[in-house]
């Protein structure tokens, strides 16, 4: 997920995780992703 900020992109992929019907609702979703390592990466467009 591509986003300028870290929590900013742990929301959005919490939406799709929902979207998929991989979670329940995002707060589900969001509990998940606390411990998922992040990697940043720079990025011109």
């Amino acid at each position: 997920m591509l986003r300028d900020h870290e929590d900013e992109a742990r929301r959005r992929l919490a939406e799709h995780l929902v979207e998929l019907g991989q979670v329940s609702d995002v707060a589900e979703a969001m509990s998940v992703l606390t411990d998922v390592p992040v990697d940043h990466a720079g990025v011109i467009w």
